[in-house]
């Protein structure tokens, strides 16, 4: 380097003379002529240096990071990436945020550290290695020029906010990874398609809220609960399946999803939360599993709720349950609620029917607190058997009973075998109760009959049949 240096200066020192004699021009454009002879590359080569030349580096804990001139930023090295303690943090390579438009974490670092790249305006591009087990909180919060993103199936976690507020529209998370921590993409305004793998064992509070671009949505098939506001103001989402495993939920979960028409909620859940389904004005159709002990208050408020049968396990139709459900017109309520709290059918203006499964006695000692004056004026239609069939029957012919006029048909334990058509088109049939657990249900029984509810024991064929067909099941007490 020294002698490198020593004949730089020699040759500015001759040029410098030469320039003092103007007669010896001729002879200083010879020497520049051969400067490639004395300096071979050396200029082709630093300019070529300069143009993708290192504009900052540094080392953070024990990684190293260098922002070039095109603003690729390449931090390598091994282990965690240290944290940072805020937001609004200027070391590092977080001084120069507005300078990143590439990020490319290097195979070895194993963590994205809290607040890492938050708010890089700038960002389009990402490389996240296999390495990489943890992205940390607020990582790449408010990156709203970042369009897509491959999250590796190394990732065990996904941390808080950890995307919150970024423009991205297509995310993919590999198999592999199990957590995503509450409002990690929330505010993803854009975001349309997301790929959930079956891994995921947990999705935290508000992790999807307000992903006004989703339409569609697989959710992992091992959760055991949808957390409070998960899919809150998802506007566009259509169809939602609840995994089998579910048994919880959450507070808001599927609150303001406007454009929510189909929701499948498997028998097992046993809580829907307050506001649940609140403000999902094109959800008009519902079945809830008689499997759900707890409807909290305002779940169904302002949907598009038109018909509703309450589950027989539930005792309490809480405050504001149905508030402001203007297309309900009728409710089926079991014996077993004994009280209907305030505002529980608050301004419900179409509510005309009332299907109540016990007696006149049995309704009025129901407490309804007021004002509930819109349940107290639709007409009470008491729910029991009006077609008792005898206790010696053994087998029920094909359209035995086709468009009969009856609501509830108890059918006796000794009854093995239900034919085709035996109960098809009965046009008020609402209810059929089956005493025993070994009656064979044809396909085409219930045929044209809409809104049917089989009771029966637990475990039952009829049970069978009815989730195949998927017709509402109650457990007969």
């Amino acid at each position: 380097m020294k002698t490198l240096l020593r004949s730089i200066c020699s040759f500015l020192w001759v040029v410098l003379l030469l320039s003092l004699r103007p007669e010896a021009c001729a002879l200083e454009t010879e020497i520049l002529a051969k400067t490639d002879d004395i300096f071979p590359n050396f200029f082709s080569a630093n300019q070529a240096n300069y143009e993708v030349d290192v504009a900052y580096s540094g080392t953070w804990q024990r990684l190293d990071w260098t922002l070039d001139k095109t603003g690729t930023l390449t931090i390598s090295g091994t282990g965690d990436m240290r944290n940072f303690v805020s937001y609004s943090s200027a070391e590092a390579w977080r001084a120069y945020i507005d300078d990143i438009y590439n990020v490319v974490i290097s195979e070895g670092i194993t963590s994205v550290g809290n607040y890492a790249f938050g708010g890089c305006k700038n960002l389009t591009a990402l490389e996240i290695p296999n390495s990489v087990k943890y992205i940390g909180v607020d990582a790449f919060e408010a990156c709203t020029n970042l369009k897509e993103i491959t999250i590796p199936g190394s990732i065990e976690s996904i941390g808080e906010y950890a995307f919150c507020g970024a423009g991205l529209r297509n995310v993919i998370i590999e198999d592999g990874v199990t957590d995503i921590k509450r409002d990690a993409f929330s505010g993803c305004l854009s975001l349309s398609d997301i790929v959930l793998p079956n891994s995921i064992l947990h999705i935290g509070y508000g992790a999807f809220a307000n992903c006004q671009s989703v339409e569609t949505i697989e959710i992992p098939t091992d959760l055991t609960e949808i957390e409070a506001m998960t899919f809150q103001g998802c506007s566009k989402l259509k169809s939602v399946k609840i995994p089998d495993g579910v048994r919880t939920i959450g507070s808001e979960a599927f609150s303001a999803c406007i454009g929510l028409e189909n929701v499948i909620i498997p028998e097992g859940v046993t809580l829907i939360a307050e506001s649940a389904f609140s403000d999902c004005s094109s959800l008009e159709e519902l079945a809830i599993p008689s499997s759900v002990e707890h409807i909290g208050n305002g779940a169904f408020y302002r949907s598009g709720i038109k018909s509703f049968t309450i589950p027989e396990k539930v005792s309490v139709i809480g405050n504001s349950t149905f508030s402001g459900c203007g297309n309900l017109t009728n409710v089926t309520i079991p014996v077993s609620v004994i009280n209907i709290e305030y505002y529980a059918f608050y301004n419900c203006d179409n509510l005309k029917d009332v299907y109540y499964r016990g007696l006149q006695k049995q309704w009025t000692e129901i407490a309804i607190d007021d004002p509930n004056e819109w349940l107290k004026n639709a007409e009470i239609h008491y729910i029991t058997p009006d077609l008792v069939l005898p206790s010696s029957l053994t087998a029920i012919d094909s359209e035995a009973f086709t468009g009969g006029a009856f609501t509830y048909v108890l059918v006796p334990a000794g009854v093995t075998e239900i034919g085709s058509g035996a109960f098809a088109g009965c046009p008020n049939l609402r209810y059929v109760e089956i005493c025993g657990t070994q009656t064979e249900i044809d396909d085409a029984a219930f045929d044209g009959v809409t809104g049917l509810t089989i009771i029966a024991p637990s475990g039952s064929k009829a049970e069978t049949w009815a989730t195949q067909h998927s017709v509402n099941f109650q457990p007969a007490a």
